[in-house]
């Protein structure tokens, strides 16, 4: 036996173990209800970014519309491990409430399309209050989670020609110094928009410290983007 397994069988070895599962007790609780701490990138008090998004010159055998007129938007994904934790919590209540509804005789699916105001009297008193306030305040906490997560641009129209400008619209979701974050550039459709490229990338020092830079992936021969402090 080494001394530190002899430690661990004194008196104070059993202290010390106590007080480490207690710290690993409280890490666990931390993580499991971030609500309560901030999310990664935000908990130094760094700097906060947004990605402005300029001039994006296609390949010139990049896909059309049909119809000779394209809607096109960027958008953008931040990975953030903890607040993914967080989302798939949230999902699993809302579907726990979701069963809860169901089994209370509530039509779900028929509220969620219509409304609750749209169900008659009769199905409106199967859905129990206390459950639908549950519900609709899981859904605002996972709404707000998802703006810190995942974000797009206004569509550009355009009628011809490869070269189109976002004329520095900056992404909805904040970034910061160490994120890891995936840029796409699509083509809206009707029915299933089209991924015309998709780069994940670092923030790190030299593009913060950077006047701008592009990125080439797909049908995107480049894509311009600079990260500016957000106000």
């Amino acid at each position: 036996m080494n001394s530190w397994q002899g430690q661990l069988r004194s008196g104070a070895g059993r202290a010390g173990r106590a007080r480490l599962l207690m710290s690993v007790f409280c890490l666990a609780i931390g993580l499991t209800w971030p609500w309560a701490e901030a999310y990664a990138g935000e908990d130094d008090g760094g700097q906060a970014y947004r990605v402005a998004v300029g001039l994006v010159v296609l390949e010139s055998e990049a896909p059309w519309d049909d119809f000779g007129r394209s809607e096109f938007y960027v958008s953008i994904d931040r990975q953030d491990p903890v607040a993914m934790q967080e989302v798939e919590r949230l999902d699993a209540e809302l579907d726990a409430v979701g069963r809860e509804l169901e089994m209370a005789g509530c039509p779900v699916m028929e509220m969620e399309a219509s409304g609750f105001d749209a169900l008659s009297s009769e199905r409106k008193e199967r859905c129990p209050g206390d459950l639908r306030s549950r519900k609709a305040s899981l859904e605002g906490k996972a709404a707000e989670l998802w703006k810190r997560l995942r974000g797009k641009t206004p569509e550009v129209a355009v009628s011809a020609g490869v070269r189109f400008h976002f004329a520095g619209a900056k992404l909805p979701v904040k970034v910061y110094r160490g994120d890891t974050v995936t840029i796409s550039l699509w083509e809206a459709d009707a029915f299933e928009d089209d991924l015309l490229g998709r780069k994940t990338f670092e923030i790190d020092a030299a593009r913060l410290t950077a006047d701008g830079f592009q990125l080439s992936t797909g049908w995107a021969e480049s894509l311009d983007l600079e990260l500016v402090p957000d106000e």
